[in-house]
């Protein structure tokens, strides 16, 4: 052992975890043989490990399992480690005995080291041991990594005190964290609050009482049914629009319902094929992934690189001010849509991220109908899949989704009133999330404290 890190009280030592403690990673029974997973023995794996106590297994296995595989029985109070995967560097504290597969590393602590104690302080030091573990196709904290790591190792009662300490510390930043994430998932209530409000009349209701002459939608749509006849996009003879459906709302008497197929000229979608998997760079085009029109707004990052030049079509390039939704995704995503504002990259449409073309400037009050509750009801009803992680939109759903459909003044109106409401709120969770960031960092300065003696 060395002698106490500086700045820490004496009788504090530095050692490596393989000087006073022993390690060793679990194994995975033969998935050929399913009865191996029929037992009573619990399971770890490394995707079980949170960070806290690991009390319940999602997975079973036999006493046979165990004889005949690398698979080890670890007895309750084993501290545990994630050496790879995606979980790589979580830690856990088994609160009963299990067996554990082999990307999870059992540290074995003995008596004169808290558990507790060695946890928090590997807590402190995963980005370190990430980093150590990087170079190979993934990331993999070996176990001598694990093992050459220098702990300061202070007396036993001065652990405790540090661990209650630390305890004590957190419970109060858990406290407020969650606080903060309930004012998070408020704003998000209110957020769609409003848009319920913008489509179904009532936030625009005294702007109406002040204008009672305002042009009745009816007049808007027969408009916009002369321009789609100019505008149209189809393939040989004019196809009218399909009849819209009811919707069960009680509307304002100056607006109309109609659907997606009558306010639109046409929808078009690219293609998918091979390209390299980044972000295309200045003279370079690319094709946007599903997650580029995921969140809420457009992200051109979420593209991939056209590697060759006679796969590029200029009637697919998308523009600033376009409308574009996705085709397919989990069900409470599929049709996300967003409009573009700014595109600094040459990128072209998917095949699953669709363009519509809007006949006359309704996109903003469409993009509110779509991202509602009531929006989105229409659209997960008329999504189609067997799989639960993948559900599609077919093009002839998407044109029959009914919309209200405002006055274009309303419109322009309701459209002031949700942008000023949503930008207020993304003012606000945007501080939520810097509180959230500060409570995290916090946290480390709190380990680090301890640590160094000084908590």
């Amino acid at each position: 052992m060395n002698p106490s890190p500086e700045g820490a009280e004496q009788g504090w030592q530095i050692a490596k975890i393989s000087d006073f403690a022993k390690t060793t990673s679990g194994g995975t029974p033969s998935r050929a043989n399913p009865a191996f997973y029929t037992g009573n023995i619990p399971w770890i794996k490394s995707g079980d490990l949170n960070d806290g106590n690991v009390s319940e297994a999602n997975e079973f296995i036999t006493e046979e399992a165990l004889k005949s595989s690398s698979a080890k029985l670890f007895p309750a109070g084993t501290l545990l480690i994630a050496l790879y995967g995606a979980t790589i560097g979580k830690l856990g504290i088994l609160t009963i005995d299990a067996a554990t597969n082999q990307a999870v590393c059992g540290i074995f602590v003995p008596a004169g080291v808290e558990t507790k104690y060695l946890f928090y302080f590997l807590l402190q030091h995963r980005r370190e041991l990430i980093k150590q573990g990087a170079g190979g196709a993934q990331p993999n904290i070996s176990q001598g990594i694990v093992r050459d790591v220098e702990v300061p190792i202070a007396p036993v009662p001065e652990q405790r005190r540090i661990v209650a300490r630390i305890e004590e510390l957190f419970s109060h930043l858990d406290a407020g964290v969650a606080a903060l994430r309930h004012a998070k998932a408020q704003l998000q209530r209110y957020r769609q609050s409003v848009l319920a409000a913008a489509v179904t009349g009532q936030l625009t209701q005294a702007w109406r009482e002040q204008h009672p002459d305002t042009e009745p939608a009816e007049r808007l749509l027969e408009r916009i049914l002369e321009q789609r006849r100019e505008q149209w996009d189809g393939c040989g003879k004019y196809t009218e629009p399909v009849s819209a459906e009811p919707l069960n709302l009680a509307l304002p008497a100056t607006w109309t319902i109609t659907n997606i197929d009558t306010v639109i000229s046409g929808i078009e979608a690219g293609k998918n094929f091979k390209c390299e998997e980044r972000p295309p760079t200045e003279g370079e085009t690319g094709l946007v992934k599903i997650s580029a029109v995921t969140w809420g707004k457009f992200d051109e990052l979420e593209s991939k690189t056209v590697t060759r030049d006679d796969q590029i079509r200029e009637e697919h390039v998308i523009h600033s001010g376009d409308f574009l939704l996705s085709r397919a995704n989990t069900l409470e995503l599929v049709g996300a849509p967003v409009i573009v504002e700014q595109i600094t990259r040459h990128l072209m449409l998917s095949d699953k991220v669709l363009r519509l073309r809007f006949v006359e400037r309704i996109e903003k009050f469409s993009l509110f109908w779509l991202r509602s509750k009531l929006g989105r009801k229409e659209i997960e009803s008329r999504a189609t899949g067997n799989q639960l992680s993948m559900r599609n939109i077919a093009q002839a759903s998407l044109r029959a989704i009914p919309i209200p459909l405002p006055p274009l003044a309303e419109q322009h109106q309701i459209v002031a009133e949700v942008e000023t409401r949503t930008t207020a709120i993304d003012h606000l969770e945007l501080e939520l999330d810097r509180q959230i960031s500060r409570s995290n960092r916090l946290r480390q300065s709190t380990l680090a404290s301890a640590f160094s003696g000084q908590l």
